[in-house]
């Protein structure tokens, strides 16, 4: 910070909306964060861990039209318009920036190899298809997320 040219050993004030978190981390997206860096000069002094999206500009499209809708209805004083518009861009934030993926990662084993996986850490499930047939489910330690979240926060965001 001293190299920056950064004041330092000045007194701090902790951000009072996280005395309500009883200790545990909170999950900020990047626009609050850099609101609170930028215009309260917050401090982030530990992260417990970083999530990255893709962009996705997928509608894109679709939040600048209804934005612009909602926008024109404010000015002409639509207030049914507007809320048409509102209404519109939070239901699209319902239904598309759920995340519906199903994170499992099933196995077909036999029973010698749905024992050894018994023992393994990730081991979550099993059910007996056949005789001599598994299908063993773990636990998953990496996911993927192929829905658009950044837009739908977007979306809302906007709304």
């Amino acid at each position: 910070m001293k190299d920056n040219n950064m004041k330092t050993g000045g007194q701090e004030n902790k951000l009072t909306v996280l005395l309500s978190t009883m200790n545990k981390y909170m999950c900020f997206y990047s626009y609050y964060l850099w609101l609170l860096i930028d215009d309260c000069h917050f401090i982030i002094d530990d992260v417990k861990c970083v999530m990255t999206f893709s962009k996705h500009i997928g509608f894109e499209s679709f939040v600048k039209k209804f934005m612009q809708q909602r926008i024109q209805s404010k000015i002409e004083g639509n207030s049914g318009g507007e809320q048409f518009s509102k209404i519109t861009m939070n239901s699209s934030y319902g239904s598309d920036g759920m995340n519906q993926e199903h994170f499992s990662d099933i196995k077909l084993c036999d029973i010698h190899e749905t024992f050894r996986n018994h023992l393994n850490g990730r081991f979550k499930s099993d059910r007996k298809l056949a005789d001599n047939l598994y299908a063993v489910e773990f636990e998953q330690q990496k996911f993927n997320c192929k829905t658009c979240l950044q837009v739908a926060f977007a979306v809302l965001d906007c709304s």
